[in-house]
């Protein structure tokens, strides 16, 4: 179990080692958690981080960079921490912050299994595509609807209420701030010695 000692930003950095991890088999994990960080949060709006992901063409991946400067991981996470601390310099409390941003962050992990999106939804023209690509009618037709349905998806969507991998994972990962651990927090800074 991890010492706590109550101070100043204890929990924020707590919160920022989770959000900035590097789990095998999750390298974009800091980029998917610290866009729902950022959306909660904002105060990142001209900057955009290099998520190295990189398409079938060959093409770099920067999502969402729009007229937004491409920044390095370290730099977003530097300015997501410094939007932190500037929203606990206006008097928010550290606690409140961070138990609410973990359960927003939770809350949204749900929300992507619960209503998916991309493949998971079919539209007419999905429904058409889909059925082009098992037709033995056009070869042709057939090879293209194929091409544009893209690979399977590793992850069906789960409409029976199970976790995804990611929300999983948020699970495991955010106990660093569970209640327990902000409960401990604040009994320590009740604990602490008062200054002169």
């Amino acid at each position: 179990m991890e010492t706590i000692s109550g101070a100043d930003g204890e929990l924020i950095q707590s919160l920022m080692r989770v959000v900035d991890d590097n789990p095998v088999g999750e390298e974009l994990w800091w980029f998917e958690i610290g866009g729902l960080l950022v959306h909660a949060i904002g105060g990142c709006d001209d900057i955009a981080p290099h998520s190295g992901k990189v398409y079938a063409n060959g093409e770099i991946g920067w999502e969402h960079r729009g007229e937004r400067e491409i920044v390095s991981r370290e730099a977003w996470m530097s300015r997501i921490h410094a939007q932190l601390q500037a929203l606990l310099a206006q008097g928010l409390a550290e606690d409140f912050l961070v138990t609410s941003l973990r359960e927003h962050i939770a809350t949204e992990l749900d929300a992507a299994v619960a209503n998916p999106t991309g493949a998971a939804v079919k539209s007419n023209f999905d429904e058409w595509i889909a059925e082009q690509a098992t037709s033995s009618d056009n070869l042709e037709l057939s090879l293209i609807a194929r091409s544009l349905m893209g690979p399977a998806s590793d992850t069906p969507a789960a409409a029976d209420g199970s976790q995804s991998a990611l929300r999983r994972r948020w699970t495991a990962t955010s106990e660093t701030i569970s209640a327990d651990t902000i409960a401990r927090w604040r009994q320590a800074r009740l604990n602490r010695p008062v200054s002169a």
